[in-house]
């Protein structure tokens, strides 16, 4: 009998190839708030939710005062006319989650996008039948690197933590599932192997096609 019962997925960097289209609508964002920031800034945000890389934006380069969540709110209606259209799952994706069905109890989803992106996507995709749970940004308080996203995951799941194996592709969600138990497999959809392992990661990938044979000889090792 298996000890892994759970597969978990984070969506941005994981699933879809949306970073870019996320860089895209906050760029717009700032274009029509006229705030300039140093595009070397960006590298701190990946992985980040819209509210944390906005209260950093404001507190450091606004030149008036604004309302975060006026901000969150084009960025988000912005982001989604985008992807509506553009929007990718990356290579071998699609395949992987079919025959992670079968392997796994439980399939989740723990992202820090917003409900509306992530329906979007599944509506897109039609991910819905192949997911028992889904965690977005409006579910908790304290977003990745804080455990709570996943903690909030497996107490929903039922299953312990030890036996939740999390794909994530950003350092702080890597940080978040490790703090909160889980096994993690990094994937460079993102950030370097490097970066991802030091940010504790079991296992580190490249793509789905290595991260499959990695889950069947995790699976078969047990």
């Amino acid at each position: 009998m298996s000890l892994l019962k759970a597969i978990i997925f984070d969506m941005d960097g994981v699933l879809t190839d949306s970073e870019p289209l996320h860089q895209k609508a906050e760029l717009l964002v700032l274009k029509k708030y006229n705030i300039k920031v140093p595009l070397t800034e960006w590298k701190k945000f990946k992985g980040k939710p819209s509210l944390a890389i906005f209260t950093y934006i404001l507190k450091n380069f606004a030149k008036r005062p604004l309302r975060v969540q006026e901000l969150i709110s084009y960025e988000k209606n912005t982001y989604v006319k985008i992807a509506s259209s553009s929007i990718k799952l990356f290579p071998g994706a699609m395949l992987f989650i079919k025959r992670a069905r079968k392997m796994f109890d439980k399939l989740a989803l723990t992202t820090s996008g917003h409900k509306r992106s992530q329906k979007m996507v599944f509506d897109k995709f039609a991910l819905h039948s192949f997911f028992d749970l889904v965690i977005t940004v409006e579910d908790i308080v304290n977003g990745k690197p804080d455990p709570e996203p996943y903690l909030k995951t497996v107490k929903k799941l039922r299953i312990p933590s030890a036996r939740c194996l999390v794909v994530e592709d950003s350092v702080n969600g890597v940080i978040s599932a490790k703090r909160a138990g889980c096994i993690v497999i990094g994937i460079t959809h993102t950030f370097s192997r490097n970066k991802l392992k030091k940010a504790g990661a079991d296992y580190i990938v490249r793509d789905f096609q290595e991260m499959s044979q990695l889950v069947k000889n995790l699976l078969s090792s047990e």
